[in-house]
């Protein structure tokens, strides 16, 4: 599932990386603006996540501190951790078969968080099980769009996948990209991990 506000906020204290925030100025830069009242509502209180959200998925992380907290998860458990590709984000949203979403072809509101029945915000992760992929993967459509560690086509930049609670149904298909700055930090953006045996 994706990495939880209170998974992270361990790595915070731990790491003293700095926590997730509502950078005005650098919303205004990127020409989103509107989205900072969004943002506002997953900001921290100094060092510490919102109390109703610690079960929703982080956001407002760059890439590279999504990285970071990979790493640091994995040598926890005696593994290597880090974001995953696109590719194999997509193999296991979607399984070996090609389907559209992780249940199948067809568009279903019920099975993930999104704009046409969500609550207009982030959800706990695994709030939606019966939209779970081939291999039992949760939250790979809706909810949190997901940084991957596949460059995008722009120097900087990434690809994220998934959709999120904002999208329309097309941008939650497993074949939908989107690319974004790296260095971005973003309101509907968080994160997931994938472990390799050392």
């Amino acid at each position: 599932m994706p990495v939880t506000t209170a998974e992270y906020a361990a790595f915070v204290h731990e790491t003293r990386t700095p926590v997730p925030a509502v950078p005005r100025a650098l919303f205004a830069a990127w020409g989103l603006s509107a989205l900072a009242e969004e943002a506002r509502q997953q900001a921290w209180n100094g060092d510490l996540p919102p109390a109703e959200r610690t079960d929703h998925p982080v956001t407002l992380v760059p890439a590279t501190h999504a990285e970071r907290y990979c790493a640091w998860a994995g040598e926890r458990h005696g593994l290597r951790g880090r974001l995953p590709t696109a590719a194999e984000w997509a193999l296991a949203a979607g399984g070996a078969d090609g389907r559209t979403y992780p249940w199948g072809d067809a568009y279903d509101p019920r099975r993930l968080n999104d704009a046409s029945a969500g609550p207009g915000t982030t959800t706990p992760v695994g709030a939606y099980p019966d939209g779970a992929s081939p291999y039992g993967v949760l939250d790979m459509a809706g909810n949190v769009f997901e940084w991957t560690a596949t460059a995008g086509d722009r120097p900087g930049s990434r690809i994220v996948k998934g959709g999120s609670y904002a999208s329309a149904p097309e941008e939650s298909r497993i074949d939908a990209s989107v690319v974004l700055p790296e260095a971005m930090v973003h309101p509907r953006v968080g994160f997931r991990c994938v472990y390799d045996r050392p």
